[in-house]
């Protein structure tokens, strides 16, 4: 791809605009196309953000974290590094943190547990399927 990795800035997939331009359209695709090519060797579906990172970075889009200070969010992962990091207090975090666990990690029987597992896993399967069958439409990108 040709890009300086010293260019690329991670993208919060989560908190995330891109003006209307020329290459949008082209960003998506390219966007789509990296983030099968890492899920594909390994990385997670759920992190976005180096896909997104990276098509920026290939077509000069600049990337500004200045709009993310202005708008107030929840984010568990964020949360949690700025408190490791101690740009946060704990205790100014608990209540949100002990909502998020609650909502995210409901009490349930054990045979909803136990659904839940089987449709978590059933799920992974087909969109591992399905990304093998979308990547063979490019197999030198992506196999070689």
């Amino acid at each position: 791809m040709n890009i300086n990795l010293d260019d690329v800035k991670f993208v919060w997939e989560y908190l995330f605009l891109i003006k209307k331009s020329s290459q949008t359209e082209e960003f998506i695709q390219l966007w789509k196309k990296i983030g099968s090519f890492l899920e594909l060797n390994g990385r997670t579906y759920g992190s976005e953000g180096e896909a997104m990172g990276l098509a920026a970075a290939k077509l000069n889009i600049p990337v500004n974290y200045d709009y993310a200070k202005q708008i107030p969010f929840f984010k568990k992962r964020v949360e949690v590094y700025k408190i490791s990091q101690g740009k946060a207090k704990r205790e100014d975090k608990l209540s949100y943190l002990e909502r998020y666990y609650k909502l995210k990690y409901p009490q349930k029987h054990i045979v909803y547990k136990a659904l839940d597992r089987v449709q978590g896993k059933v799920g992974v399967f087909i969109r591992s399927l399905r990304l093998k069958l979308e990547t063979l439409r490019d197999f030198d990108f992506y196999y070689r």
